[in-house]
């Protein structure tokens, strides 16, 4: 997404990447129209959905999982508004490089997520995690050292993989848990893990000048 908006917003205009969103929009409802079945259908009667978070929000592992999955996206979510604005006030890049500063970090994502998922299985999925953990640790330390575009490119890269290894290791631990402990509520699981990662982004991209603040006060490569 951050690559093909800067392209279109500075090849073509402002406009044109919204224009793309609406258009595949579009083409969605369109496609779900015509392929979905909109016949009603009787369910058994579940549980109520209160008591069933209640009770999943009560075992501490699940919260730790929980925790470390918002952890980590916060590390993304905080740079996504404030990494453009320190690269505009001191590299100056061109306006669709803004874009690809994300590249790195979406391949690593892409890697973690679907290479580390049977690695994690072999090895054990906690130890992984944590060694993901100190990847996006030590990915957030570098991203001050970098001073250029490229220089970028390494801790993007740590801090995508860092997150996508996490991923494939605990969101399987979630499934595993509940079915273990809480009769495989797994709607009910992954609404909290998906809670979890657009509490981060909510909290990171609506604070981006506490995060200016930050970084103006910080060691930031200049």
């Amino acid at each position: 997404g951050y690559p093909v908006g800067g392209f279109l917003y500075d090849f073509l205009n402002k406009a044109a990447p919204f224009i793309l969103i609406a258009v595949l929009v579009l083409l969605d409802i369109g496609l779900q129209l015509t392929f979905m079945n909109f016949k009603s259908t009787t369910l058994d009667e579940s549980p109520d959905s209160t008591s069933v978070w209640r009770t999943l929000l009560s075992d501490h592992l699940i919260l730790i999982i929980l925790g470390s999955i918002w952890i980590s996206s916060s590390a993304m979510s905080i740079l996504e508004p404030c990494l453009p604005i320190w690269l505009m006030a001191h590299v100056k890049p061109e306006k669709w490089q803004l874009g690809t500063v994300f590249i790195p970090d979406s391949v690593g994502y892409l890697v973690g997520t679907n290479f580390f998922g049977g690695i994690a299985y072999r090895v054990g999925r906690w130890r992984v995690a944590i060694a993901a953990m100190l990847l996006v640790g030590v990915s957030c330390l570098l991203v001050p050292t970098a001073n250029t575009i490229s220089g970028l490119v390494g801790p993007h890269l740590g801090l995508g993989l860092g997150i996508g290894v996490l991923d494939s290791a605990l969101v399987p631990l979630l499934a595993s848990v509940v079915d273990s402990r809480h009769s495989a509520h797994y709607g009910s699981i992954y609404a909290l893990q998906q809670t979890a990662v657009s509490l981060a982004y909510s909290i990171g991209n609506k604070t981006p000048d506490t995060e200016l603040t930050m970084v103006q006060s910080m060691p930031f490569s200049r």
